[in-house]
């Protein structure tokens, strides 16, 4: 069986951004990127909230395409061939956005799921592939449901 594994930048006092939304808190560490990757490696899936997919999805599908490799998110101007490693995969791998308000998605292996359902992420977690990865507190925080397990993290990293 498949695992949702949730995985992000959490401060000290558990934020995951700041008032204003930014993520620019996150101190670049290249051993945390590696460890992403890892974690990437034995996944095809992203699970995101609205926000949280639409932070990404305003940056990761351009950013892959510079010449000199994409650009630390979280750094301006700072490269690294494993942020390109990052871009790649996260621009390839299928995306879910559990939102309510959001009509289409153009990112390319993107869908939405309009109404979160624990009977979705289970049938996900039943489903042939490798784990998904959660993003961002809406997704790494998914509500308990009927089904508990179903519908927590399988794993937190």
């Amino acid at each position: 069986m498949r695992r949702i594994i949730a995985f992000d930048h959490v401060s000290a006092d558990g934020y995951f951004a700041t008032e204003d939304g930014k993520l620019d808190w996150v101190v670049p560490d290249e051993e945390l990127t590696q460890i992403n990757l890892r974690n990437m490696a034995e996944a095809d899936t992203l699970l995101f909230g609205r926000r949280t997919y639409e932070m990404f999805e305003s940056f990761w599908p351009n950013a892959t395409k510079d010449p000199r490799g994409a650009e630390d998110p979280h750094a301006k101007g700072r490269r690294a061939e494993s942020t390109q490693q990052v871009g790649d995969w996260i621009n390839n791998a299928t995306k879910i956005v559990f939102s309510r308000t959001r009509k289409a998605v153009s990112w390319q292996g993107s869908r939405i799921v309009h109404e979160f359902s624990a009977v979705e992420v289970d049938a996900l977690k039943r489903a042939t592939g490798k784990h998904g990865v959660a993003r961002g507190p809406a997704a790494a925080t998914i509500p308990p449901g009927p089904a508990p397990p179903a519908t927590c993290p399988s794993t937190v990293r």
